[in-house]
């Protein structure tokens, strides 16, 4: 997860918003799973239920739900990040993943 973000960081501004959804879901999925929580292979809606169960904090929870939400619009439904969305699904993604061991 810490090295998918590291190659997120790098090159966000420059990926086109279907590039930068699929790579900043790939983090959190990944993320999420060293955190014990199901998400390759699932559905945003599937994730954030996972979320809710989890122990992830709350605030952090509900950040990655959102991120997860706009990542499927814009991955498949061709919706448009706009640079505050992709600053804010950022800022989550580094939360998730700096917190890791």
């Amino acid at each position: 997860a810490r090295t998918a973000w590291k190659a997120l960081e790098a090159e966000a501004a420059r990926l086109d918003d279907h590039e930068f959804t699929f790579r900043v879901a790939a983090v959190v999925r990944a993320g999420l799973e060293a955190r014990g929580v199901a998400a390759v292979a699932r559905t945003a809606e599937e994730i954030t239920a996972g979320l809710a169960a989890s122990t992830v904090e709350p605030q952090l929870g509900r950040a990655l739900a959102t991120l997860m939400a706009r990542a499927e619009a814009a991955g498949y439904a061709g919706a448009v990040y706009g640079p505050g969305e992709r600053q804010a699904d950022l800022a989550a993604a580094l939360a998730l993943v700096g917190g890791l061991p």
